[in-house]
């Protein structure tokens, strides 16, 4: 679906915790493309219809990327 463009620029990593598993992304990488990246899809589920959902637009508009960090929804 996505992959990330390639770049010379050499960044650090970073382990985030996703429903207990480790994975690995790019300091600078958005929430979205860390999970993206390590195939964590789908994002969540619909509250009416409970259909599966991952990211549409990237940028926040079409609220389809919508994920809870430690608890909190965002």
């Amino acid at each position: 679906m996505f992959r990330p463009m390639t770049s010379t620029q050499v960044r650090p990593s970073v382990t985030l915790h996703v429903q207990g598993r480790p994975i690995t992304a790019r300091v600078g990488d958005t929430l979205a493309m860390a999970l993206l990246n390590a195939g964590v899809v789908p994002f969540r589920q619909t509250p009416v219809s409970g259909q599966p959902r991952a990211p549409l637009c990237l940028m926040g508009v079409c609220f389809d990327c919508l994920v809870e960090v430690d608890g909190q929804p965002n």
